[in-house]
């Protein structure tokens, strides 16, 4: 009897850049693992190739995404939340693991934008509980994971942001059943 790899796909922006051979090397070989990383993209460009993807990915697979920070960042957050949404439909037959957006630690405490990113993230975790194939993981790195200018993961912030969906991927019984 053979038994074939899950598949993880990895979608996202510059947070994800590097991610691939790192999650890659911390899954077991009972996975493949591909990635296409759009740095500055928004959640549009990142997600637009994934009907092609998607269509090959089954129960046991997983779509690690990110996106929306670019678009929540310029004011696109409603229609970035109906794109997730058109995402989380389309790609029903696999898994999704979506992380929110993250703290802006390059900008002032006291910007708007903050207050945009937690409602935006509070909103994707909303849209979430309604589908029972996302799952929502939390960004919860502080700023000593990000670079000195503070927008961009530094090489520690990637390898503990690799590590988180490598820990949750272990923890959901759906992929060893």
């Amino acid at each position: 009897m053979s038994t074939s790899k899950s598949k993880m796909v990895i979608l996202g922006d510059s947070h994800l850049k590097g991610s691939v051979p790192k999650i890659d090397n911390y899954l077991s070989s009972k996975f493949e693992v591909r990635g296409f990383i759009k740095p500055d993209a928004g959640f549009e460009k990142i997600v637009g190739k994934t009907i092609l993807a998607s269509s090959r990915l089954k129960n046991k697979d997983v779509f690690l995404c990110n996106g929306g920070g670019n678009d929540v960042y310029n004011t696109n957050s409603k229609k970035v939340i109906l794109l997730i949404i058109k995402f989380f439909q389309g790609n029903d037959k696999s898994n999704i693991i979506m992380l929110d957006t993250p703290h802006r630690y390059d900008l002032s405490d006291n910007l708007h934008v903050h207050k945009d990113v937690k409602t935006f993230n509070s909103k994707l975790k909303k849209i979430a509980k309604l589908f029972k194939h996302i799952t929502i993981l939390e960004f919860s790195l502080t700023r000593n994971c990000f670079t000195q200018h503070g927008s961009h993961l530094n090489g520690y912030g990637k390898g503990l942001l690799a590590k988180q969906p490598t820990s949750l991927i272990y923890k959901m019984s759906f992929i060893f059943a």
